[in-house]
């Protein structure tokens, strides 16, 4: 296939382009000068997460590595701790940046946003089961579903930034979902900004198997990148979280569905972590 855009699927935001916020990551609003982009805490949940959980086990019928401090008082429940899968992954990095930012901030606001049960159940309805991508939920992953309750924005892969949460669609027909750590050359190199020379981004995700998998790093290229280990040909589609103090009580009043697409076929890779 040409490289043409070199556009992993990314949905792209209606031409109004109304930007999504999170007040202490969760209000929905239309205040785009109050917007603060919430990726820091993101990152520091997947650094956290890194030194203390990496490497203890994948399982497609697990949940968390551990049980979730969710808020002051109340927990998500681990399902066969300390093991754990891609999609349980993405939100247990979500639920840890929550809990970094209300212990930093005092701020527990975010925890009550939508209904603990939203967390917790499989519906098709539920910020779960749109992560998860239950049938019947018309979600193509993590980017649409917080696009969806009015908690990040979705946007081009060449827009993303660390701390995006993208969605893999591999021709074997199984997926991925991950968060974005950077771009990268050919070589494996990081980028900085999205340009001619970026062949594909460095990724925190869980993978594997019982026994070696778990928690890790992971590099992904374009499928015309020559990769020095076993690799899957892919899609993806990505989001990126925003933060907010000044927003809306509810996300009714907010965005629409991403319309339109753009795809390119890649491939992934176990790599070790960039130093």
């Amino acid at each position: 296939m040409p490289r043409q855009e070199k556009s992993i699927t990314a949905s792209v935001m209606a031409a109004n382009k109304l930007r999504l916020c999170m007040l202490g990551a969760m209000f929905c609003c239309l205040h785009a000068q109050a917007a603060r982009d919430f990726s820091p805490y993101i990152l520091q949940a997947t650094e956290q997460i890194a030194r203390s959980q990496m490497g203890q086990g994948y399982s497609r019928s697990a949940s968390f590595s551990r049980d979730l401090a969710f808020g002051k008082a109340h927990r998500l429940r681990a399902r066969k701790a300390p093991l754990t899968m891609c999609v349980s992954a993405t939100m247990e990095v979500i639920v840890t940046a929550l809990d970094i930012y209300a212990r930093e901030t005092g701020d527990y606001a975010p925890f009550s946003y939508l209904p603990t049960s939203s967390w917790e159940r499989l519906r098709p309805v539920d910020l779960r089961g749109q992560i998860w991508i239950v049938k019947h939920s018309a979600s193509q992953g993590t980017a649409h579903a917080l696009q969806k309750f009015g908690m990040g924005t979705v946007r081009d892969f060449r827009d993303i930034t660390p701390g995006a949460f993208v969605n893999l669609n591999r021709n074997n027909r199984t997926g991925h979902a991950v968060i974005f750590l950077g771009y990268l050359d050919a070589r494996g190199k990081p980028v900085a900004r999205y340009d001619d020379t970026v062949a594909g981004f460095r990724y925190f995700s869980s993978q594997g198997n019982e026994t070696s998998g778990g928690f890790g790093y992971r590099h992904a290229f374009f499928s015309d990148v020559p990769c020095p280990a076993p690799c899957r040909t892919s899609s993806a589609t990505a989001a990126s979280f925003v933060l907010s103090t000044r927003c809306s009580s509810t996300p009714a009043s907010c965005g629409t569905r991403p319309t339109g697409s753009r795809q390119k076929r890649w491939t992934s890779c176990p790599r070790k972590p960039i130093t």
